[in-house]
């Protein structure tokens, strides 16, 4: 390692080829998976609705047919 440098940003032979001729990139954030979120366990029947106004027009809907 060159101590006496520290902290100064060189450019490589690939960095001045890329700077002459540019050319798109993408960079992607990386993500951690490791923390997972805990599974809601759904009730069957009417205390399973996580949207009650949808269930009561679904409700509604299965009477008419």
């Amino acid at each position: 390692r060159d101590v006496e440098n520290f902290g100064l940003i060189r450019i490589t032979p690939e960095g001045k080829k890329y700077l002459s001729r540019p050319k798109a990139f993408k960079v992607v954030e990386d993500n951690d998976f490791t923390e997972q979120e805990e599974e809601v366990v759904l009730k069957s029947g009417a205390a399973c609705a996580v949207d009650p106004e949808l269930y009561s027009i679904l409700k509604d809907l299965r009477k008419k047919v």
